[in-house]
């Protein structure tokens, strides 16, 4: 029950059908480690490699800028917070929202029903070009181009988890040979800023 849940949630179609089953399951490994306390449950989200990773990087780009990145939801004290409530505070996004942010927020944004997307920041103009004249090369094997080819060409939104292959595909058919000059890689700077709104 729980591999057939992970497969709707992350239906990486794109890989072969053994490399999705290991997939699969290393997520479902990495749920079951999850810790039930809440204050375990902190600390264990923010030690996460791709938290960890993710946050330095966002710091790294930020400083050539000339700018300070922060994540306020990460900060020790807010996660402090959250740590000393039971887990039956916890009943979703809006009930954390109204019980911390409702003196901040407008009641459109606390009720919200809808996520925000930014996959459309990887499908403008450029990224479509890129996947339009790529010729499959430069990805691992286990890799379906050919559906992936068709994805980047064709979806309304590019499923995020293809979106490191798609940076891959273009660093490895175009951006590291340098016959890649005038051309910017698959990110749509127009888009990113589209999705931000």
């Amino acid at each position: 029950m729980l591999l057939r849940q992970l497969e709707r949630d992350y239906e990486a179609h794109w890989l072969a059908t053994d490399l999705r089953r290991e997939l699969l399951r290393r997520i479902a490994r990495l749920d079951a480690k999850e810790p039930l306390d809440t204050r375990a449950y902190m600390e264990y989200v923010g030690g996460l490699p791709s938290v960890r990773i993710g946050h330095h990087n966002l710091r790294a780009i930020s400083a050539q800028y000339g700018l300070r990145w922060e994540a306020p939801l990460f900060d020790p004290s807010f996660l402090g917070a959250l740590a000393g409530l039971p887990w039956h505070a916890y009943r979703g996004r809006t009930e954390i929202l109204r019980r911390h942010f409702c003196d901040l927020l407008p009641p459109e944004i606390i009720e919200r029903r809808t996520k925000a997307v930014f996959n459309r920041a990887y499908l403008g103009d450029s990224t479509r070009e890129f996947a339009r004249r790529w010729n499959g090369r430069g990805l691992p094997e286990g890799v379906d181009a050919d559906w992936l080819k068709d994805h980047w060409c064709t979806a309304d939104e590019i499923h995020a988890g293809t979106v490191l292959l798609l940076h891959q595909a273009w660093l490895e058919t175009e951006g590291a040979t340098g016959s890649a000059a005038g051309r910017v890689p698959p990110t749509d700077v127009a888009a990113c800023d589209r999705a931000s709104q």
